[in-house]
């Protein structure tokens, strides 16, 4: 019973956290779209709401980083350590991180340093804007998503890694994995959970009075975010494929819990996209956000319950011996205590 809580907790955890690294990076990029329209249209509104919105993107990579910190403190006192254990392993990887954390709070300081009035008639100051908002989110996208997927699979069997990983190996292990559909998945899934965050803060701010152009603004990020949604078919069925056969069994029957939420996920996120295309082409109103945010969140909550459920702790055995894919990538077709392995297109061992 106590892991049952302990799982129900992290899973909770893990999905708040994920909505706030969605809005870190995802906000930057669309808050720089609704800033140049704002500035084009003189919407002084529109204005606010984007500089508003890269507070928020801060602010919630803040809220990501101290979630992210909770969740490794529910996985400690559960007894499940092993991402701890393979930390040093990706010790270069983790300092690189900080740096891109940095990183990214520099483009978006320089970007609010430019949103200033004094800058409102300049024809370079919207370009730059874009520019360090594309350099913010894309560093962030790229860096964490996979590498927090790489160090979760190695954490499963943290006994059979070395002590540290190489550029080249890491960038193998990402290669065979599914760090890359995941990544485009977290990605996709920023933008939409951004758009409507941006929708909300422009309806909250006055949509009674608000102008066409305003309306319609807030239509085109329902557009987006149908768009990206729409893109998620496609990235789902990539991610799923590239799930070890463990996995794809789990999801697909073997776990009922992992079944049951992913298929309530898919099926909520068919209705999301009915409800994004009726306010991005009919009605959009405080009544049609809410529904649409609170779609949008039970997915992302099924969507974290099924992928946890279906990466269980595992181990692959052969003749009683235990071998992880990382160990294979790492020395290649070779021999293990007498037992052949070599590594398969999941990143598993064959």
């Amino acid at each position: 019973m106590v892991h049952v809580a302990y799982d129900l907790l992290a899973v909770i955890t893990l999905a708040s956290h994920l909505i706030c690294m969605n809005l870190a990076g995802g906000l930057p990029v669309l808050a720089a779209w609704v800033h140049g329209r704002g500035t084009n249209r003189d919407d002084p509104a529109l204005e606010q709401v984007a500089r508003d919105a890269i507070w928020h993107s801060l602010i919630a990579l803040f809220g990501g980083i101290v979630l992210g910190l909770t969740l490794a403190g529910i996985m400690w006192l559960d007894e499940d350590r092993g991402l701890f254990f393979v930390l040093p392993a990706f010790s270069h990887k983790i300092q690189w991180g900080f740096a891109e954390l940095v990183f990214f709070v520099a483009c978006l300081g320089i970007y609010l340093g430019l949103a200033g009035d004094r800058f409102r008639l300049s024809r370079v100051a919207p370009v730059v804007r874009y520019l360090f908002a594309i350099l913010a989110a894309s560093n962030l996208l790229y860096h964490f998503p996979p590498l927090f997927t790489v160090m979760a699979r190695s954490a499963q069997n943290y006994e059979s890694i070395p002590d540290a990983i190489n550029a080249r190996q890491y960038f193998e292990l990402m290669l065979r994995g599914y760090a890359l559909p995941l990544a485009l998945h977290v990605t996709l899934a920023s933008y939409a959970v951004a758009a409507v965050y941006l929708v909300k803060r422009m309806i909250a701010c006055g949509w009674d009075d608000a102008t066409i152009h305003r309306r319609t603004v807030a239509k085109r990020l329902c557009l987006i975010a149908l768009t990206v949604t729409l893109l998620q078919i496609p990235a789902g069925i990539w991610l799923l494929m590239r799930f070890d056969a463990v996995g794809q069994s789990r999801l697909m029957g073997g776990d009922l819990i992992a079944t049951l939420a992913l298929g309530l996920s898919i099926l909520l996120a068919f209705r999301l996209m009915h409800l994004l295309a009726a306010a991005a082409f009919s009605n959009l109103g405080n009544r049609e956000i809410r529904q649409v945010t609170v779609t949008l969140l039970l997915i992302v909550l099924l969507m974290t319950s099924a992928l946890r459920r279906s990466e269980m702790i595992r181990r692959v055995e052969d003749s009683g011996t235990q071998v992880t894919a990382y160990q294979a990538s790492l020395l290649g077709h070779q021999h293990c205590e007498g037992n052949s392995f070599e590594i398969d297109n999941h990143g598993f061992v064959a």
